[in-house]
């Protein structure tokens, strides 16, 4: 009897360690409610009224709020503030419409992303949108500030801007006002007439090069931007940006690459404007190694010698090409062959970026059968080439682990819980035995 009973524990402590391992939490959030206006009722809460909203729906305050956690305007849904002031600390994606029009605030630790299809109107003559949060329009994501009123939008202190989509800044009339400390676009910028982007810090157009054979700069920048006594403007790669696309009157660094525009920085050309030329990154280049920048007279550059932009016309970086390591993975029943050279059953290689390389084995023993050989873990055919991009490892069937081989780890902990249960079942049972007796 006491046997049928341990059976019958044991059996029922593992279908509910089963249930617990494979049943997952149940999330069935409440459908939309068709939700067309706020009223002021202290119960409401916008981030859920974001949730509960399906597309068609339009949010309206009707009273000054605040967006304390985060939440979602989703595709089709409309968030207006109606004119009143809006705090967010927590993270707003817009991906449907949010139209701004009263005082905008986003704190540190606060975030406003436009995502792809989603769309901010802002036109809030009068007041203020006030970002030292973080601000990124994400490709495909669209900004239009005052195309129907005068309009202010300012991204200062810690603040960020990212700009990979679009945005558009005035309606050519009515003049509107853009402040940012830092900024970085990628995408597409339109400044109309009578509008000003004016920058405090840094602006940076473009991404740093990964390679030097692809150093071209896609984005788009129409009008002109103004410039802080202390900023400067970084733009990457070979670009459209021109001079001519800064109010101010400005002077400029290029630093060339292998004879190509690797990057060119610019400052206001005034005696009162001070800003050190910043050496542009280049460890993402995959391809060569920068050693030292030296200018046309051959002369090293460093940051340390705090010369300004536009005190040296042109940077050359002496660059070498990056080299990669080729592993060949211990195999004692063959013999790698690297272009044609014997390395043995195990090696290292050194390739440089680009270079074309041929990986063969051949059989230790006479008529032996060849394993099969991974490059990074995919097929690989024998005496085909590859190009080198980066540390490349090459291994054999003989070493190469099976796909069953990660289900040990699983089992070893399915069988550590039945070993627990086991000994639980155990101690009870003994415990039931002893007050019997």
């Amino acid at each position: 009897m006491h046997r049928k009973r341990s059976l019958l524990v044991v059996m029922g402590l593992i279908v509910l360690v089963g249930l617990v391992a494979v049943v997952p939490l149940a999330d069935d959030p409440a459908e939309g409610a068709g939700i067309v206006a706020i009223s002021g009722d202290v119960q409401f809460d916008l981030a859920s009224a974001l949730e509960n909203a399906v597309s068609g729906d339009v949010i309206t305050l009707n009273e000054d709020d605040v967006l304390s956690r985060d939440a979602a305007v989703v595709a089709g849904v409309t968030l207006d503030d109606g004119g009143f002031s809006l705090k967010i600390s927590s993270y707003l994606s817009v991906e449907g419409t949010f139209l701004s029009s009263g005082e905008l605030s986003v704190v540190a630790g606060g975030a406003i992303a436009v995502a792809n299809g989603g769309s901010m109107l802002v036109n809030n003559e009068g007041k203020n949108a006030m970002i030292t949060g973080y601000f990124e329009v994400y490709s495909g994501g669209n900004v239009k500030i005052g195309l129907e009123s005068p309009s202010t939008f300012q991204c200062l202190g810690n603040g960020k801007m990212v700009v990979e989509g679009t945005m558009i800044i005035g309606n050519g009339v009515a003049a509107s006002k853009v402040e940012a400390r830092n900024a970085t676009a990628t995408g597409t910028i339109k400044i109309s007439e009578n509008s000003t982007f004016l920058i405090h810090d840094i602006l940076t157009i473009g991404s740093v090069p990964t390679v030097t054979t692809e150093m071209v700069n896609n984005t788009t920048i129409t009008g002109k931007f103004t410039l802080g006594t202390s900023a400067y403007i970084m733009v990457y790669g070979q670009s459209s940006f021109k001079a001519s696309n800064v109010t101010n009157s400005v002077v400029s660094t290029q630093f060339i690459i292998l004879d190509k525009t690797y990057a060119t920085e610019y400052k206001d050309a005034s005696s009162s404007s001070k800003r050190v030329l910043v050496m542009p990154p280049t460890s993402n280049l995959k391809d060569y190694l920068i050693t030292n920048w030296h200018d046309l007279g051959n002369n090293i550059i460093t940051e340390e010698m705090n010369l300004q932009i536009g005190s040296v016309g042109k940077i050359q970086g002496e660059a070498t090409p990056q080299s990669y390591r080729i592993v060949l993975a211990g195999d004692k029943s063959i013999r790698w062959v690297v272009n044609g050279i014997d390395k043995g059953s195990s090696g290292e290689e050194s390739g440089n970026y680009g270079g074309r390389y041929t990986i063969n084995v051949r059989s230790v023993q006479k008529d032996g059968t060849l394993p099969a050989i991974f490059k990074d873990g995919v097929p690989y055919v024998a005496g085909t080439s590859f190009i080198v991009n980066g540390d490349t490892t090459f291994t054999t069937s003989n070493n190469y682990p099976e796909p069953g081989d990660s289900l040990v780890p699983v089992l070893l902990v399915i069988l550590g819980i039945l070993s627990v249960i086991l000994v639980i079942c155990l101690i009870l049972l003994r415990a039931k035995n002893l007050k019997e007796t």
